[in-house]
């Protein structure tokens, strides 16, 4: 029987997102309380030799896959040690015993290659109105990332989301790999919440620095296509193709009048920026590109696009010099 893969993101026969209530993505399962039994983590991943065309086993690698139906995960050297969902889930609850939180998501996405956990902490702390704040792990089973913790900050009136862990850069960004030391270094979870209050409180007091930035429709649109083109050499772009002027106008279109946004700030070139990526970077919202875009924004290259731009605006010089980038291709095409 044929698999039925949306975009390569959701396996709706292997994956699952689950929710306390309705999220802005329209792809959750809402329970009325999220454990590990109906997380869709409830498997555990087994070691499983790999064998030749011969039927010998290949010295030096070994196949993990999952314990309820035997989809491969992973095919790696004899160093990778799996993590084990239930593990995670331990640990992460035994971090937060005297921390008041509600997990308020959870799930797979890829076939299970990366499973995820979204904490609401409620300590009582007010951050910033208009804004929620969650703190999530992603854990990957492919090989290609460890488990990470990350903050994520919600803007309310537009549903926008940004990994404020990533966008400040933060060397407390809290990763581990597979090795055979996992277990130790899972511990150092602790000191990570503990740094996460003081470093919310920094991220909204950068944002109130934007806002105080006047940021005009024409700089927008250079510092846009500024930002697209980062990764170019400036005399190689001799045209700006459909769809990155495309990009590009919405963008600033959101600036001007996206939700909230009033077209005068830095801040609202940012929350344009967030808006995009975080909802139309995939394409109109069909089923299959609804799983894309929650992927892309919250894991994948909009979450790192969105991350991006915040480093790039509160930094003086290098918003100006992303500035400069922009209006030498606008002059140049």
């Amino acid at each position: 029987r044929k698999k039925t893969v949306m975009s390569h993101e959701i396996n709706k026969q292997i994956d699952r997102v689950v929710t306390l209530e309705k999220a802005w993505h329209g792809l959750e399962e809402i329970v009325p309380n999220i454990t590990f039994g109906n997380s869709g983590h409830d498997f555990e991943i087994v070691e499983r030799p790999i064998f030749d065309d011969d039927a010998f086993p290949i010295p030096g690698f070994k196949c993990f896959k999952c314990s309820d139906n035997g989809h491969v995960l992973h095919i790696s050297k004899e160093s990778y040690t799996p993590i084990q969902p239930k593990r995670l889930w331990e640990l992460i609850v035994n971090s937060l015993q005297d921390v008041p939180h509600v997990i308020a998501s959870a799930g797979s996405i890829q076939s299970r290659a990366k499973l995820f956990i979204s904490v609401d902490i409620k300590d009582g702390t007010k951050f910033k109105e208009g804004y929620m704040n969650y703190f999530n792990f992603v854990m990957g089973n492919d090989g290609a990332m460890g488990v990470m913790g990350m903050d994520s900050s919600i803007r309310i009136v537009c549903a926008n989301t940004v990994n404020a862990s990533m966008a400040q850069k933060h060397n407390w960004e809290f990763k581990i790999k597979h090795t055979k030391n996992n277990e130790a270094k899972l511990q150092g979870m602790e000191k990570f919440i503990e740094d996460l209050q003081k470093d919310r409180a920094s991220y909204y007091d950068q944002l109130d620095e934007l806002h105080s930035i006047p940021c005009s429709s024409t700089m927008a649109e250079k510092l846009t296509v500024g930002f697209i083109y980062r990764y170019d050499k400036v005399e190689e772009v001799t045209e700006i193709s459909t769809r990155t002027r495309n990009q590009a106008d919405r963008i600033i279109e959101l600036f001007d009048s996206g939700a909230g946004n009033r077209g005068e700030s830095m801040r609202d070139l940012f929350d344009g920026v967030t808006d995009y990526y975080s909802h139309e970077s995939s394409g109109k919202a069909k089923d299959g590109n609804r799983f894309k875009q929650f992927v892309s924004s919250e894991f994948g290259v909009g979450a790192r696009n969105k991350a991006d731009m915040f480093s790039l605006l509160v930094d003086e010089k290098e918003r100006k010099t992303m500035e400069k980038r922009g209006d030498l291709i606008l002059s140049n095409t």
